[in-house]
């Protein structure tokens, strides 16, 4: 058995060992501890702090999300239909888009749009713009799916001074238990310090926004660059969930099969409504005038990530209810392997250093710093890279 599969193998058995030990603590009710650790002071945030610094503020991490216009860039491909190999995979997205349709868009745009952020005034009051080449707004699914199917164009608009900020809006966890996931948060810490040439150093906080607690992570050095958390469970490939997480997910959430999807750390929860105001809110800070997400339709569902789908719906909806100008570009996931490569050479070889950048982090992927992760599923993507063409 290779080191990796004996990681994945213990990664799973700490997986039942906790749901199990959760399960007999849930059956015996017990006091709190007088002593417990507030919930800033995470193992997380604890190792964070061996060469990390955590604002005192918290709105000074919102502050470092403001920056002005942007540039256009790239041409728009047409994506084919999905990939025949993975249809019976995806098959449940198909269905529950079937038997589910969308919500009406007006009506969620509507909500978006009146619901009012707390903070707002008060972050706007301090902020100033840190740069003036323009913003750029990143929303996926999950910690590498920026780093695999919007790059090299991340890289460029770090390149080229802009202010990039990427919102993760779950967690990534893969029904794998807190140990893993707080792991996998510092992936895409490690691949955007590569892609700006700075060391791997970060100011992480905790701070509020529509009274969801928000995970940011700005780089040292680099203010105008920054990484948010929204920490939703991982909605698993056709959207049914995990057994860890109660079998929820963002595609039930979009089909209104469960009315609120609660966070990975049990922090907060997020009906449809909630969502999108909470995109909203993060477009109404950071200004952008290019929204990057991910695809989503019928077609595309074949063949791609339940989750992804749902972050292209939610970004859709929100980008709508944005009160700035901005153009939203949807970026093809697992169906770009059916697409012919059309990155360089030299591109490509620099994508694949930012990714191994990040699977370093990953423990799926690796389990030494110095191990070799190439995997040959990810091949294709570090080769391509291609947006949807859209309206």
């Amino acid at each position: 058995m290779s080191r990796k599969q004996r990681r994945i193998q213990a990664i799973r058995y700490a997986t039942a060992h906790e749901m199990q030990r959760h399960a007999v603590a849930a059956a015996r009710p017990t006091a709190p501890k007088p002593d417990a650790k507030p919930p800033e002071q995470t193992a997380r945030s604890v190792r964070k702090k061996r060469h990390y610094r955590v604002p005192t503020n918290a709105l000074a991490s919102i502050a470092c999300l403001l920056c002005c216009t942007a540039t256009l860039y790239g041409a728009i491909f047409v994506a084919p239909a999905g990939s025949p190999a993975r249809k019976q995979a995806s098959a449940a997205i198909k269905t529950a888009a079937t038997k589910q349709p969308f919500v009406p868009i007006a009506r969620h745009v509507a909500a978006a749009s009146a619901k009012k952020s707390a903070p707002l005034t008060k972050v706007a009051e301090v902020l100033n713009d840190p740069c003036a080449k323009g913003s750029i707004l990143n929303i996926v699914a999950h910690e590498d799916d920026d780093i695999l199917f919007m790059n090299p164009t991340i890289e460029n608009d770090i390149a080229a001074g802009m202010c990039v900020h990427s919102v993760y809006v779950t967690a990534g966890d893969d029904g794998q238990p807190s140990s893993y996931w707080e792991l996998r948060e510092q992936g895409p810490d490690a691949a955007y310090a590569t892609m700006a040439g700075l060391p791997d150093n970060w100011q992480d906080s905790t701070t509020t926004l529509n009274g969801h607690p928000i995970q940011v992570h700005t780089l040292e050095g680099l203010p105008n660059l920054s990484l948010i958390f929204l920490r939703l469970p991982d909605g698993n490939l056709g959207g049914e969930g995990f057994a860890s997480t109660k079998y929820e997910s963002l595609l039930k959430l979009r089909n209104g099969t469960i009315p609120s999807l609660v966070t990975i750390d049990s922090t907060s929860s997020y009906t449809t409504q909630d969502l999108i105001a909470q995109l909203v809110s993060i477009m109404e800070l950071t200004k952008p005038r290019v929204i990057n997400t991910q695809a989503f339709s019928d077609i595309l569902a074949n063949g791609d990530h339940a989750d992804h789908q749902a972050v292209g719906y939610f970004t859709t909806h929100a980008a709508q209810a944005y009160h700035g100008k901005a153009q939203l570009r949807r970026y093809i996931g697992y169906q770009v392997n059916t697409m012919s490569s059309n990155l360089s050479p030299a591109q490509t070889s620099t994508k694949q250093t930012v990714f191994s950048a990040y699977e370093h982090e990953d423990a799926m992927m690796c389990t030494t710093p110095s191990e070799d992760c190439s995997d040959p599923a990810y091949t294709g993507y570090l080769s391509r890279e291609y947006q949807q063409d859209h309206n």
